[in-house]
């Protein structure tokens, strides 16, 4: 398509070709200002303009736009904390008044066979006319190791070198120092 056909405002017009094929839309938005290493904004700053984390708007926009059958969205647990309960409910809402039903859950990596601890919110939402429910899969056991993934040759330009070895045994991170953060060097640390 010519750039210069682009520009209507609506991403389905521009598009007419893909709009009836999206059955699938998986986004995430920023978690800058959501997660509990950032900034902890939420949508909106102290002036009311909208944060990184406010991307959500434009995600609501393109799904609104294409109608899928389905989106999914990934992000930090920290959403669906207290501190940002009017955001949830501003994500699920929204999704809602634009036609979808929505089933959420916090998944752990570590319980589908990841060996990293890693808890993410997960909403799916399926558009109102074709939902017939849905359930999230049930946890597995974790069978796996970091050790089992990483290759036994590395190349040297991934390995740190002295002066960033000794910055890290140093670190005052959450003020432990490194000898205490290795549990046990043949399993967890």
């Amino acid at each position: 398509m010519d750039p210069a056909q682009l520009g209507t405002g609506h991403l389905a017009d521009d598009f007419v070709d893909i709009d009836e094929r999206v059955d699938l839309i998986t986004y995430g938005f920023p978690c800058q200002d959501i997660s509990n290493a950032g900034k902890q904004k939420g949508f909106t700053d102290e002036d009311g303009n909208r944060t990184r984390s406010g991307l959500f708007f434009e995600a609501l926009r393109i799904i609104d736009e294409f109608k899928p059958k389905f989106a999914i969205a990934e992000n930090v647990k920290a959403l669906t904390s207290k501190k940002f309960t009017e955001e949830f409910k501003t994500v699920l809402d929204s999704l809602d008044e634009v036609g979808y039903n929505n089933y959420w859950q916090v998944l752990n990596a570590k319980d589908y066979g990841i060996p990293q601890n890693r808890e993410r919110v997960f909403i799916i939402s399926i558009r109102k006319d074709i939902d017939k429910g849905f359930t999230f899969p049930e946890p597995k056991p974790l069978t796996l190791r970091l050790k089992d993934l990483l290759e036994n040759e590395v190349d040297e330009k991934y390995y740190l070198s002295n002066s960033q070895y000794e910055g890290l045994v140093k670190t005052t991170f959450h003020q432990v120092s490194y000898q205490s953060r290795v549990l046990n060097t043949e399993g967890v640390s």
